[in-house]
């Protein structure tokens, strides 16, 4: 039995990774973080803006809690996020 697979259809990021996992392409680098939301004080009833700077991280996840607790998500796929209005003592990572 023969067959065969076209790669025609495969977006760019898809060949990258493709070429990573059989040895032709970039390597794989872990994310690198190089600014943090710096700890900060906000007034009850405010929002906070958070931002992280990475060269070379394409998606973030926000998490409510104190890391490494993922249990709770929140937020989008973004290098931002803006807390809903806090009340109470807040933790997000």
């Amino acid at each position: 039995m023969n067959s065969s697979v076209s790669f025609t259809s495969l977006q760019q990021w898809d060949r990258d990774a493709a070429d990573t996992v059989y040895g032709n392409g970039p390597p794989c680098t872990n994310p690198q973080i190089t600014s943090q939301p710096a700890s900060t004080t906000v007034t009850s009833g405010n929002s906070a803006f958070l931002q992280v700077t990475s060269p070379n991280a394409d998606h973030y996840q926000w998490y409510d809690g104190v890391a490494p607790d993922q249990s709770t998500p929140v937020g989008t796929d973004s290098r931002t996020f803006t807390t809903p209005p806090i009340n109470t003592v807040k933790h997000y990572w």
